[in-house]
């Protein structure tokens, strides 16, 4: 593959995913910039997650903004030192989700989004430490990378910025990315971006949910399901003689209440297969309004035009073992039968969906309402 530098995905995952960086010359040959540095400070302006940093950490340390903001926040800018960050553009601009694309042989959910960065001459947020894998695709002028070789054990950071800066920096490695050029990053090694013009970067990120994460939503999602007003009754209790004592009746009854928390394993896997596949509260497509009805579907399918897909992570699904699918988009589960589990593998794929790959579900009234309610939720959409 072009973008892995000639390795095959295999080769790829085998050799440098969580072990060690790649730099990928021409990953994708001259490459145009989706967006101009105009439309990203335009993005910036609205209601999503946006970062403006500013100095070098030498003259002055780096001060940090968080957006909105106001087209004057940019005009009364400096010439250098200075980077402006969006996040989940490829959310906002299918030209810009097109990145993606050459990545889907990662899992649906472990793909989170594709940040964009603008930076002056200088611009930099600083060495830091990530706890995720990044592939950094320059699409704008030439960006520095320093990186260190060897996993960062503890990080030391600077005390005089919000941002978590690396009071200790000593980079063993270093590439000026042109456009086209690609680095991916493992977690935790320490890396430096500094740009030497103006430049843009394109990160996809890597979604990894860490155990406290999990545990809290787990939990929270059973405490949905329990009764509240369910308490301790003990109606058998006898007069104590040593009231310091936990006695093996009392522990046993609470015992069988915590094991009512937990759950079998199908449960487990069903609630992880909703909770990785809802969005943001910010990314939560709107509902497409008015609704389509089923003759109106049928009909933008029927004149050729495909549905797309909102965004890559938010759609998984899980095989059964006698056949059949759990297919969760959004956050939300659709139950299919054995007949239907290709249509699962299909909406959750890789392939597109128009009249072609459709045309053998269309027809099935369980496929065609789910397709509906998708595009009724603004989960999948035509492209107008």
């Amino acid at each position: 593959m072009q973008l892995l530098g000639g390795l095959s995905p295999r080769e790829f995952l085998d050799q440098y995913w969580q072990k060690r960086p790649l730099v990928i010359r021409s990953a994708i040959p001259e490459l145009q910039s989706p967006l101009s540095p105009e439309e990203l400070a335009g993005l910036a302006c609205e209601e999503v997650e946006a970062r403006l940093v500013r100095g070098n950490g030498t003259d002055k340390p780096w001060e940090y903004r968080e957006g909105p903001f106001e087209a004057e926040d940019f005009t009364s800018l400096p010439e250098r030192d200075w980077t402006l960050l969006v996040q989940g553009v490829d959310r906002l601009m299918p030209e810009v989700a097109e990145l993606v694309a050459p990545f889907r042989f990662f899992p649906n959910w472990r793909l989170d989004d594709v940040m964009v960065s603008y930076a002056a001459p200088g611009g930099s947020v600083g060495p830091h430490v990530d706890q995720y894998d990044v592939f950094l695709l320059q699409g704008l002028g030439q960006r520095r990378w320093q990186v260190e070789r060897e996993p960062v054990e503890e990080e030391v950071l600077r005390p005089d910025t919000e941002l978590r800066v690396l009071a200790r920096f000593a980079p063993d490695e270093e590439w000026v990315l042109e456009p086209g050029d690609m680095l991916y990053l493992p977690p935790g090694l320490a890396h430096h971006g500094t740009a030497v013009d103006r430049c843009m970067t394109f990160s996809v990120g890597f979604r990894a949910p860490d155990d406290l994460g999990l545990l809290a939503g787990y939990a929270e999602n059973v405490m949905r399901s329990l009764d509240p007003t369910a308490r301790y009754k003990d109606p058998d209790l006898e007069p104590r003689k040593d009231p310091g004592r936990l006695e093996a009746n009392e522990l046993e009854r609470v015992r069988r209440s915590v094991r009512r928390f937990g759950r079998e394993d199908r449960d487990v896997d069903r609630w992880f297969a909703a909770f990785i596949s809802e969005p943001k509260p910010h990314e939560t497509p709107a509902p497409l309004d008015p609704p389509f009805d089923g003759e109106e579907l049928l009909g933008r399918l029927g004149e050729g035009d495909p549905l797309l897909r909102s965004a890559v992570p938010h759609f998984v699904y899980i095989p059964r073992v006698r056949g059949g699918a759990r297919m969760f988009v959004g956050g939300t589960e659709y139950e299919l039968d054995a007949d239907h589990a290709g249509f699962a593998q299909l909406v959750t794929g890789r392939e597109p969906l128009g009249r072609e790959t459709l045309s053998r579900w269309i027809d099935r009234s369980e496929a065609r309402g789910v397709l509906l309610d998708l595009v009724n939720r603004g989960f999948l959409y035509f492209e107008d």
